[in-house]
């Protein structure tokens, strides 16, 4: 170990003294043979880190069941949710032990607002990279533009404060699973007319945003009961001539061929205990992550996109700690 490396040790014990068990040189291994620099092992960096976490939390007084574990998460959402350099800061001052700041300005990272904006963040990197195209698509007609439905029994909603523009053939939906259609294509005029006749058939409601350059999916159809596979067929034969991608989430409607339709997707809303496990999940790791995502537990309705995202970004705080931060240079 260098010169460096071991005052870093020092400084952390000296931060940890009298709280935990002095860390060795031990439990320090170099990054590789041929550089100085060094890390502390994979193994041994939560806890180390934890330790130090929970004794810079101790002024904010919130009771943690799994003090360390949350506070490691914290400190990952922070990274992950472009608060890079808050963590990297925090690291420093765990590693360094700069005991000329107070404890309050050393623990600041930890303040469950900021932490609760990071969960937030993170939350909805997530949600963009499933919904939201990373270059916005050409828009061909402006959807702000189209005059109301034709047919009479289709209800037109075009609310100023909503994203969305709704037709409607029927009022509510009975009970059962609603099943959604989410479509890649170029909304334009021809398209919600022929879409108005579909929905006016087999008793449904579709949305279309009025900004469909930056989703994925600008149309999104609703049916209960479901539609049969014929039916499936003839709505992704009748969208083809519009569809402009297929970066779309669910199951894919198959041709008579066996192949699958483009532009396209079928998605089931999670059911109340998949949505209950994975807050269940967000508990387990952080409860702050609950409110963070306005999550109440025994409550929990989310669509196919959040309950996607929420598993994206679990996933994402459940890996490894990000080595970057701990590289002792």
């Amino acid at each position: 170990m260098n010169d460096i490396g071991i005052t870093r040790l020092n400084s952390l014990n000296r931060f940890l003294a009298g709280k935990h068990p002095p860390i060795t040189t031990a439990q320090i291994t170099p990054k590789t043979e041929t550089t100085t620099s060094v890390r502390i092992s994979e193994t041994t960096l939560p806890e180390v880190i934890g330790k130090a976490l929970v004794a810079i939390q101790q002024s904010f007084n919130e009771p943690l069941e799994s003090p360390e574990a949350a506070l490691i998460t914290r400190l990952k959402a922070l990274y992950l949710s472009k608060f890079k350099e808050e963590a990297e800061t925090t690291f420093e001052h765990i590693v360094e032990s700069n005991l000329s700041l107070p404890m309050q300005e050393k623990a600041d990272f930890l303040n469950p607002e900021i932490i609760k904006t990071a969960y937030a963040n993170l939350f909805w990197i997530q949600y963009n990279a499933i919904r939201r195209p990373s270059n916005p698509y050409r828009v061909p007609e402006d959807p702000n533009t189209f005059p109301d439905s034709e047919l009479p029994n289709i209800e037109v909603i075009n609310k100023d404060n909503d994203r969305y523009i709704h037709h409607l053939s029927i009022k509510t939906f009975g009970r059962g699973e609603i099943i959604r259609y989410s479509l890649n294509v170029n909304v334009k005029k021809e398209l919600i007319k022929e879409l108005d006749k579909f929905i006016d058939e087999n008793k449904g409601v579709f949305k279309f945003s009025k900004h469909p350059a930056n989703r994925h999916d600008p149309i999104t159809l609703y049916f209960n009961p479901c539609l049969d596979s014929e039916q499936e067929i003839r709505l992704a034969k009748l969208i083809q001539p519009y569809v402009r991608g297929d970066d779309l989430i669910g199951h894919g409607i198959k041709k008579e061929d066996g192949t699958i339709f483009n532009g396209i997707k079928k998605e089931v809303d999670p059911s109340r205990d998949k949505a209950n496990e994975l807050s269940g999940e967000c508990f387990d790791l952080d409860p702050l992550i609950l409110k963070a995502l306005k999550i109440k537990r025994g409550e929990e309705n989310m669509s196919v996109g959040e309950y996607a995202a929420i598993k994206n970004m679990i996933a994402k705080l459940k890996e490894g700690l990000p080595e970057d931060i701990f590289l002792l240079d």
